[in-house]
């Protein structure tokens, strides 16, 4: 299956070695440029710990890109950034997706449904 992270942050990078290790196919986009240049000149995410090893990920260069295609979209973003993400991810999310959201605050999945409605 392919998964889309949103958010290149220890959250977004571990959820992505895990989903790899699992046998599915990740994407991660960061609103940071310098987050995507640095995963994308290493291919992969590496771990150490419960889960060891070098696990391959792609690097979109644009949201769209990252959520084409995917079945699942996880948000792994810090709560600050959850609007200006739910705004750019709403013209590529689908009734077809399913959005998980990692949010250290609780209403964040409702900007996501106002901005789709």
């Amino acid at each position: 299956m392919k998964v889309a992270i949103i958010g290149a942050g220890a959250v977004g990078v571990s959820s992505a070695a895990l989903l790899t290790a699992r046998g599915h196919e990740v994407w991660i986009w960061s609103a940071f440029e310098e987050e995507r240049q640095e995963l994308h000149a290493k291919g992969a995410v590496s771990c150490e710990g419960d889960l060891q090893g070098s696990f391959a990920v792609k690097v979109a260069s644009g949201v769209d890109e990252c959520v084409r295609q995917a079945s699942v979209v996880m948000i792994a973003a810090p709560a600050f950034a959850h609007q200006s993400l739910m705004q750019a991810l709403s013209s590529s999310i689908t009734d077809e997706h399913t959005v998980v959201v990692h949010s250290a605050t609780a209403m964040t999945s409702l900007i996501l449904a106002r901005q789709l409605a």
